[in-house]
């Protein structure tokens, strides 16, 4: 997919939701998903949902910073053993 066009000056740019996945690094059902709970801010028009790219990359930000943040997370299977279990 090609990224978005870039908006003239003064433009508030409407994203779609391909485009709002793209730049979120999900799958458009996923965007489809963020926009309908608020965690990106977006309206629908008819069926067609668009969010603002300045909100996008907002979001899209504060995503970033906590995934770097947060710290590893270990697995269900490492914690309780399951791998060993099945060694042969």
């Amino acid at each position: 997919m090609k990224a978005p066009r870039e908006p003239a000056a003064g433009d508030q740019q409407l994203l779609g939701t391909k485009e709002v996945a793209y730049l979120l690094g999900v799958c458009a059902r996923t965007a489809v998903k963020r926009m309908a709970d608020g965690t990106v801010p977006a309206f629908r028009i008819g069926k067609l949902w668009r969010a603002r790219a300045e909100d996008v990359h907002a979001v899209g930000l504060a995503l970033s910073r906590l995934a770097i943040a947060a710290p590893a997370r270990e697995s269900a299977r490492s914690r309780t053993g399951l791998l060993s279990s099945f060694r042969t």
